[in-house]
């Protein structure tokens, strides 16, 4: 652990260690304590590396959630980029941590069930495993593969994506995006299949504004069979929180079949 800079109280802010201690000691998940957003995005201090672009979407189907992530990344540092870290949280009672924790360390999240791929323009990427937790995963996205390396140098701009699925038995209804970069343009996309009846609302967690209703509104419209849902904003503030939620009115009944 270390003391907060310029603290008098010397209040300290727990290291990755200490904050999974505290998780264990506590019996609640790392999310319900406030350390799921408290790992930098890269090895580079916020502002040297900015987030021009970045677009998630989430779609639901066979019993699964599959997640797309697309980042415009720009290198404003002196230094070369070799290694982007991103993560993958996951917590299937967010109104029950008790429970929710308990569901988890029995039916714990596996790097190799979220079939984890990544690119940085046409280059496939490389990844290693950073932190491996029961709710948690952090994997360091490698700008090389064993045929090539395509580092990002300074004042250069790539694109990135990397794509994985979690079953619904581990997933809950709701994705959340933390802004953890300068970034000029967010956004989330949802798509569910019409037949169970989505609905969806989102909130806006700031250190100076607490919760809020996600302004613009979240869009909506029919494609086919899907609903999608599609949510943006410029210039998101730093360290803020954009969490959707959705229920299905119409559900269906959840096998552990569905979730494989």
């Amino acid at each position: 652990m270390h003391a907060a800079p310029n603290d008098p109280l010397g209040n300290a802010e727990p290291d990755d260690f200490h904050s999974d201690l505290l998780s264990r000691a506590l019996d609640l998940p790392l999310a319900a304590l406030g350390f799921d957003d408290q790992t930098p995005a890269a090895d580079l201090a916020s502002g040297e590396l900015c987030c021009e672009c970045d677009d998630a979407a989430l779609s639901y189907r066979d019993g699964r959630y599959h997640l797309r992530m697309s980042k415009q990344l720009t290198n404003r540092s002196d230094r070369v980029v070799t290694r982007f870290l991103g993560r993958v949280s996951i917590d299937r009672y967010p109104h029950d941590p008790v429970k929710s924790n308990a569901h988890h360390r029995h039916n714990p999240l596996t790097v190799e069930e979220l079939d984890l791929h990544a690119w940085c323009g046409e280059e496939r990427m490389d990844w290693e495993v950073k932190h491996d937790r029961d709710a948690a995963k952090e994997f360091w996205l490698l700008f090389a593969n064993p045929s090539a390396k395509f580092p990002l140098y300074p004042g250069e701009t790539r694109w990135i994506r990397y794509s994985y699925a979690v079953g619904e038995l581990k997933w809950g209804q709701w994705f959340q995006r933390a802004v953890r970069l300068p970034t000029r343009r967010l956004s989330v996309s949802l798509s569910f299949p019409a037949a169970l009846d989505p609905a969806v609302w989102g909130t806006e967690t700031s250190l100076t504004m607490g919760h809020l209703p996600l302004v613009p509104n979240i869009e909506e419209h029919r494609d086919g069979e899907d609903i999608r849902y599609r949510w943006a904003t410029d210039q998101p503030c730093l360290h803020s929180r954009y969490r959707l939620e959705w229920k299905f009115r119409s559900p269906r009944t959840v096998t552990a079949k569905d979730a494989e």
